[in-house]
């Protein structure tokens, strides 16, 4: 990731904390282990993920830093990578963050969570984002 993308997310992903900061202090819950060592994130309650749907951001994010971002599926959706089930490199998603965040909100319960990665992480995405609603 270039500099300017890695300075862009920080920024979008500053503005996803004061967007879901503004309703309730505290609110926002630190996410559950990490799929990748290093990570750090949030998991966001649906009413959270619902404000985060209904803001900016997410489109914000597929016009800057579109490919810098990954999308973490939940075993239900419609959401799916080209060529598999799982993010290989080369492939790409059916679908957008705005897509991935909307369709969580869809559902009772849905929500997402949001990790950050290192800019030397090996996975080459800064902000990513994991859908939940059947646990």
């Amino acid at each position: 990731m270039n500099i300017r993308a890695f300075a862009v997310a920080g920024v979008l992903a500053g503005g996803v904390v004061v967007v879901l900061g503004a309703g309730a202090a505290g609110a926002v819950e630190p996410a559950p282990e990490a799929p990748v060592p290093g990570w750090v994130g949030v998991e966001l309650s649906a009413e959270e993920t619902a404000a985060l749907a209904a803001s900016p951001i997410p489109g914000l994010l597929g016009q800057t830093i579109a490919g810098d971002v990954g999308i973490g599926t939940d075993p239900q959706s419609r959401l799916t990578w080209t060529g598999g089930e799982e993010w290989r490199p080369g492939q790409s998603m059916n679908g957008t963050t705005s897509d991935a965040i909307a369709e969580a909100v869809a559902h009772p319960g849905g929500r997402v969570i949001v990790y950050l990665s290192a800019p030397t992480a090996d996975i080459p995405d800064f902000l990513h984002f994991y859908q939940r609603w059947s646990y």
